[in-house]
């Protein structure tokens, strides 16, 4: 009898064969075969542009751009002492290729006839790299960047960086380019909404090696599986907080805009998105953040980069290669975050920005702006008096 019970009585549904046969039934259509080939060169050539636009220049120089770019995006104030010290600071980035070969070797052996080799070369990077970074004091995020950019170069893994922040970029660009206009979709139409929401909970819950192995299959070993995981992983979160962004609009300051004549798209424009840019700009910080995290799973499929040197430490059990990888991801990721999160407030903030119903309506003379969180209350104020007029003069 209990024999009987623990029998599987529920029919077993092929699947697994269903889809195996499908991938084969697929792979055999040369049109799709030759449309993932063009999508592979596409992404491979989106991807190497990037890559070489990031190692064109000498190491030393990228180090001052990015923390020339950190400096204007999280300063906190904006005085003579510390704009001097952010431009010696630059300065001496810019022509480290002409003293830096002759101060560093010297400290070095300086010190090194004192304490044991290792440790002077450390304190000869401290001392030199710590002084500068030190000039840039009007931003904490700049002296960290350019501390630990010239740590990554003197780890080796430059190259591996670059190879990273490019995929990265070029995976933003693409979730950016594809999530925005969805969650505008999503945030004016319920039907939308509706099917998006159960998809982008699947694309954030399934593993990541699901949707890995048939991008393999169809576009091979390299950057182009590498970027459609990473994609497939990363977007939700642009169409979520664009979507949130623009339903947290103020429905007066809609309804004011619509009032005084702008057209459903030059309301989105205008006045939704300037309205919801802090929300889209969180919405960019989660997409890079998530696109960094796959980084070592993308190494898994020949993409290289920061997560290779990982996958190597772990597939050789060598701890310190595994451990210098993750260093250069977390300074990258560190960077990035710091980076662009102010960015939403700061377009906001920009001096001499116009209001956005001003935007709307061309032609309207200066000094003439109008509160849009007001206007929908100064409307009904006026109509009240109106009426109030009306029934005074039938009296």
């Amino acid at each position: 009898m209990l024999a009987f019970l623990q029998r599987n009585l529920v029919p077993e549904i092929p699947l697994e064969d269903w889809t195996s046969s499908f991938v084969k039934y697929v792979q055999g259509i040369d049109a799709v075969d030759d449309f993932f080939d063009f999508v592979k060169d596409i992404i491979g050539g989106f991807v190497g542009a990037l890559e070489a636009t990031l190692t064109f220049l000498p190491e030393m120089w990228m180090v001052a751009l990015f923390t020339v770019i950190a400096f204007l995006l999280t300063y906190r104030r904006a005085t003579t002492f510390s704009t001097a010290g952010a431009v010696l600071g630059t300065l001496l980035f810019l022509s480290f290729p002409l003293w830096g070969n002759a101060v560093l070797p010297a400290l070095e052996q300086a010190l090194g006839s004192a304490i044991p080799s290792g440790v002077a070369a450390v304190l000869a990077f401290v001392l030199v790299f710590g002084l500068i970074a030190a000039l840039f004091f009007g931003s904490l995020v700049a002296v960290f960047t350019a501390f630990c950019f010239p740590l990554i170069a003197s780890l080796g893994l430059w190259d591996e960086t670059m190879l990273s922040l490019a995929l990265v970029l070029a995976a933003t660009v693409v979730s950016l380019i594809i999530g925005v206009p969805i969650g505008v979709l999503a945030a004016k139409s319920r039907a939308v909404e509706a099917a998006a929401r159960p998809t982008l909970d699947i694309m954030q819950t399934m593993p990541a090696f699901v949707y890995l192995v048939p991008m393999v299959v169809f576009l091979g070993l390299g950057a182009g599986p590498a970027l459609v995981a990473t994609v497939v992983f990363a977007a939700p979160p642009a169409v979520r907080l664009t979507m949130l962004g623009i339903q947290q609009v103020p429905q007066n300051t809609v309804e004011a805009a619509h009032a005084f004549g702008a057209t459903p798209w030059q309301t989105l424009r205008k006045v939704e998105l300037p309205q919801a840019l802090p929300t889209i700009m969180a919405g960019v910080n989660q997409v890079i953040m998530l696109a960094l995290s796959m980084v070592v799973i993308a190494a898994l499929v020949g993409s290289g980069g920061l997560g290779e040197a990982v996958v190597r430490g772990l597939s050789q059990l060598d701890v310190g290669r595994a451990f210098i990888g993750g260093v250069g991801i977390v300074i990258i990721a560190i960077y990035l975050d710091r980076v662009t999160r102010p960015l939403g407030s700061l377009i906001q903030r920009k001096p001499g920005a116009k209001s956005a119903l001003s935007k709307v309506l061309p032609g309207r003379k200066k000094g003439a702006d109008v509160d849009l969180d007001t206007a929908g209350s100064t409307g009904s104020g006026a109509e009240d008096n109106a009426k109030v007029g009306a029934g005074s003069g039938s009296a």
